[in-house]
């Protein structure tokens, strides 16, 4: 639930709480990938002072960073079918193309045995 309004009541201060019925969700089937801070992905060393730092200006985190077009706003929240967590919108890609989905991941070879897959993705706004 969302705090949508504060009332005051009789000098009292009084939180209403309603929950969001009206919450966009959007789902569909997006090819997904998966990249790592190699320079051959991410265009940056491990001497540059921006390596591991998302278009967002945050830092990488398995879990948590995915890569998508500027059809969606950094921090948008994303769930994607075969995994339990929530993952964000947190950077960009040149190969990033319409619903097109990148997941960050610490280790080459596990990227590499993820590979491409169509999902069901749903968008959390």
């Amino acid at each position: 639930m969302k705090i949508k309004n504060i009332l005051m009541i009789s000098g009292l201060l009084c939180t209403l709480f309603i929950p969001n019925i009206y919450a966009k969700e959007k789902t569909f089937t997006s090819t997904v990938t998966a990249y790592t801070l190699a320079q051959k992905e991410c265009g940056k060393s491990k001497n540059n002072k921006y390596y591991g730092i998302t278009a967002s200006m945050k830092k990488a985190v398995e879990g948590t960073t995915i890569a998508m077009s500027n059809k969606y706003k950094f921090g948008t929240k994303v769930k994607i079918e075969g995994f339990k967590h929530t993952f964000i919108v947190q950077d960009r890609g040149g190969a990033i193309q319409g619903d097109r989905i990148d997941i960050f991941m610490n280790n080459k070879k596990d990227a590499i045995r993820f590979g491409k897959k169509k999902l069901k993705v749903t968008i959390i706004e």
